[in-house]
């Protein structure tokens, strides 16, 4: 009886530690799976994170790249806006100097228009009167040429009258022509009695009589009918 109580302890032991070692066995076997498992998954994720890592010192570079040459533009728009800028005001410089020179050309154009006229009736006037100045008439000496109210007497020594005064325009008109050597461009000089008044210059002559332009406002201002003109 004894021996068989033994028997069946016996049994129940070896059936115990054979539960207990297919049991770790298992055990042992998933632990060591789980590891296979664990070190492949460390594997590819090292492998993943090299990748990024590469691609992210590729990106930085090209990052740098791209930020330096935006600098360099900048640098250079920043230099042609200045460009630009000076470029500018000389041309708004330049247009303010055109825009005055262009007002001038048509005051001149204007006051050429306007001598040219004066001059050409003063012409028909001096060529309709020629046939009549010969010899006195109506008390005016042989040697002048009655032009309207104007007494055009021809000049000696050099000098001469102002017989009328324009001062919208600026200009007088002189007994002096080219009988008297009186050319264009030439410069004539104003007095009254013997004080000197200013400059004109001449603009436009005819035989016996030129316009002239006065030089100075100054001078436009005080001139007068009868003003003795002076050849240099």
């Amino acid at each position: 009886m004894k021996y068989r109580v033994w028997t069946v302890i016996s049994c129940i032991v070896i059936l115990f530690l054979s539960i207990m070692s297919w049991y770790l066995y298992g055990a042992n076997k998933a632990s060591h799976n789980k590891a296979i498992i664990l070190t492949e998954y460390k594997k590819t994720l090292e492998i993943n994170i090299a990748d990024i890592t590469r691609q992210k010192r590729s990106m930085e570079e090209k990052l740098a790249d791209i930020t330096a040459k935006n600098d360099d533009a900048m640098a250079k728009i920043s230099e042609y806006g200045l460009r630009v800028e000076g470029l500018t005001a000389e041309q708004g410089k330049l247009r303010s100097v055109i825009d005055a020179l262009n007002r001038e050309i048509a005051d001149k154009n204007s006051e050429t228009e306007f001598l040219k006229k004066s001059l050409k009736q003063i012409d028909k006037k001096l060529q309709k009167m020629k046939t009549e100045n010969a010899g006195t008439k109506n008390g005016i000496a042989e040697n002048a040429v009655q032009l309207g109210t104007i007494v055009a007497t021809r000049p000696s020594n050099n000098s001469g009258k102002i017989l009328e005064v324009n001062r919208n325009y600026g200009f007088v008109i002189i007994n002096l022509g080219s009988d008297d050597g009186i050319s264009t461009g030439d410069t004539l000089f104003v007095f009254r009695k013997k004080t000197l008044l200013g400059r004109i210059v001449v603009e436009d002559t005819q035989q016996r009589c030129c316009a002239a332009k006065i030089l100075y406002k100054s001078l436009g201002d005080v001139v007068e009918k009868g003003d003795s003109v002076s050849i240099p």
